[in-house]
């Protein structure tokens, strides 16, 4: 093959001829190829008569499905996907000898490779590689990417002015909807927020915003987020000293038990080494990746403040509002981002364990077995210790409660509702303790049916569209839901029963021998999970994913992986009394408080959120509540009372 004449320009020279691509071709591997490079590649691994054959990729070897001769190499050729990227930078000439800006994170491993594209949301240059992997990353895929020359990044301000303009629409925000608080364009604005009542064009905003309450406390929040991630990654840091020192003391102990069984040992001796080796590099490159993450976000959110600085200095002041709100934005992310990587992150307990086999040495199998553990670390943060309320993403407009009475005619005593649920129709069933029953409303919340039960109903949970459950002391009601209510069947549970909940047609029921059962579609118990918590659990909910269960015991929210065990104990001194709990579809957990008469909220992490309604909404002695993810309704019980109130929430 030829040699390239340019080293700068390799990033744009196909792999197998070495000159410019020639209409590139990528592979399931991402890496490009000449078209007909690839084809000539790829046909001399072919076999004749064969229907199909595995190629394989010429850099990194990786097996490639290709069609066989029968169909034709250049119908396969022709079909892989262009490569997009090589052909913009072919086109904009990036790669030119005058141009030298190189990829930032490889710079951080002392690599230098030419830069092909810029990520706005990370401030960063990008070579190929890492812009490949940074659209397929979770973390990352979402990121606001920009491939132009790299000589138009140089001559412009880009990595300011992008933030100024719509990425859907490619147009200036000149608009606020401040009902969704959403900075929008003119296009926006036509196709989203039509029927938005609070629209105001951003000049009306930006008066005065560089001094505003809401541009020092998001300033505020970013050098909070900053410091939080600094202590995550010194906690990271250390870890990655104690595992290397773990190492060596475990090392030392292999070594000074292998002296004592000589040469027969020393081959079980390579293989724990190798066994220890490969654990800490497991537990390495997990928290090295974290290490990074968590680097990533301090240069982001350190970014984000630059710019929010620079931008209050600015004599555009809408430049300056738009700027406050794009980087508000980031700041739930930022948090999200925190949570999720403190949430993974666990230490290592290494040690070595002598294998008993050592008493007789002709049954030796293994030297022994290198053991890890992982457990949480301590919460590093308070429980939110951020300013005013632009952190808090999901509840950004509460409007008054909507009530209705639930007592009726037949009623002999005034209404208890203790629990409900509202089904996907947007009906809603009121247990109604005082008077034996279980009461249906339609959608506009007439009265529709009711069903007397033997004894006192207690919580309840939707099964599916049709089907509710209701606990019972020693049963749980199943009740069909059509246009009245049917009694189905009867489960008999052998302790007192409390707390339903239901994930993809699995019932799950609190009872009083500290543990929660699970029942089948059949209504069998397909499992029984034991509990650490001694007590009565008088409410559960499942988080949307279905691997958690929240559980109310003692004041506390425990929640807890489907094999037992627990995950997260959740106390906040703004409940007292804690009553009822429910999720909605993000994995908010919402939690009401009979003695302190509000509703709080919290991340599925366990971090406190806010405090939604408390007695400035009405409330006195909430015992209950239920969510309707599909109108955004939140429903309200109060002890002792017939009247409901109906929180709408926005999203």
């Amino acid at each position: 093959m030829a040699e390239s004449k340019d080293s700068s320009t390799k990033q744009l020279c196909c792999p197998i001829c070495l000159e410019p691509f020639d209409t590139p071709k990528s592979l399931t591997c991402m890496h490009t190829f000449c078209e007909k490079c690839i084809r000539k590649h790829a046909s001399n691994l072919s076999v004749e008569g064969a229907q199909s054959v595995i190629t394989s990729c010429p850099v990194c070897r990786y097996p490639i499905p290709a069609p066989g001769a029968e169909q034709g190499w250049d119908d396969w050729t022709n079909k892989l996907p262009d490569n997009p990227l090589v052909l913009s930078l072919n086109a904009s000439n990036v790669a030119s000898n005058d141009v030298s800006v190189y990829c930032e994170p490889c710079a951080t491993l002392g690599e230098q490779h030419i830069s092909v594209a810029f990520c706005v949301t990370c401030s960063e240059y990008l070579c190929q590689t890492c812009y490949s992997c940074h659209t397929r990353y979770k973390m990352s895929k979402d990121h606001q990417i920009t491939v132009h020359s790299v000589r138009e990044y140089q001559s412009s301000n880009i990595t300011h002015e992008a933030i100024y303009m719509c990425q859907a629409h490619n147009e200036k925000f000149t608009y606020f909807c401040s009902e969704h608080k959403e900075l929008c364009c003119t296009q926006c604005v036509l196709r989203n927020h039509r029927k938005c009542k609070h629209l105001l064009s951003a000049e009306d905003r930006v008066n005065d915003v560089a001094e505003s309450q809401d541009f020092q406390e998001t300033l505020e929040n970013l050098d909070i987020l900053r410091k939080m991630f600094v202590l995550l990654t010194d906690n990271r840091e250390k870890s990655l000293e104690t595992i290397g020192q773990q190492k060596s003391d475990v090392i030392k102990t292999i070594n000074g038990w292998s002296s004592l069984i000589k040469d027969m040992v020393d081959q079980f001796e390579t293989s724990a080494i190798q066994e220890l080796e490969q654990i800490c590099k497991e537990g390495t490159i997990i928290i090295s990746d974290q290490v990074v993450e968590c680097k990533s976000a301090i240069a982001a959110i350190e970014t984000s403040q630059r710019m929010l600085i620079e931008s209050g200095k600015s004599e555009d002041l809408n430049k300056v509002f738009v700027t406050l709100r794009k980087v508000s934005q980031q700041l739930w992310k930022y948090l999200q981002k925190y949570d999720r990587i403190e949430n993974r992150s666990n230490e290592m307990k290494i040690g070595f364990k002598l294998d008993k086999n050592l008493e007789n040495i002709q049954n030796l199998g293994t030297l022994g077995q290198v053991s890890s553990e992982t457990f949480r670390i301590p919460n590093l943060s308070p429980s939110f210790p951020f300013k005013g309320t632009c952190m808090i993403p999901s509840i950004v407009k509460l409007k008054s409660p909507v009530t209705f009475i639930a007592r009726v005619n037949n009623d002999k005593k005034k209404c208890n509702i203790t629990s409900g649920v509202s089904l996907p129709d947007k009906r809603i069933v009121l247990s109604d303790k005082t008077n034996d029953k279980i009461k249906l409303f339609d959608k506009r919340f007439h009265f529709v049916s009711h069903l007397e039960l033997p004894l006192i109903p207690r919580f309840m949970c939707v099964v599916n569209e049709r089907t509710v459950a209701i606990s019972s002391y020693f049963n749980i009601y199943l009740v069909s839901v059509t246009d009245s209510l049917k009694l189905l069947r009867k489960i008999e549970v052998t302790t007192r029963c409390y707390g339903l909940a239901s994930y993809e047609q699995n019932l799950m029921a609190c009872v009083n021998d500290d543990s929660i059962l699970i029942y089948d579609a059949s209504y069998k118990v397909s499992k029984r999970i034991p509990s650490f918590d001694s007590g009565v659990k008088k409410a559960i909910s499942v988080s949307p994913d279905g691997q958690r269960i929240n559980y109310i015991i003692q004041d506390k929210i425990v929640t807890m992986d489907m094999n037992g065990k627990k995950l997260e104990t959740i106390k906040s001194n703004e409940l007292k009394g804690l009553k009822d709990i429910a999720v909605d579809k993000n994995g908010i957990i919402y939690c009401c408080g009979k003695r302190s008469n509000n509703v709080v909220l919290f991340t599925p992490e366990g971090r406190q959120l806010c405090v939604l309604l408390s007695s400035e909404h009405g409330l006195k002695n909430p015992v209950g509540i239920c969510l309707n993810d599909r109108n955004n309704k939140l429903f309200v019980f109060e002890s002792k009372a017939s009247e409901i109130k109906v929180f709408s929430l926005a999203f």
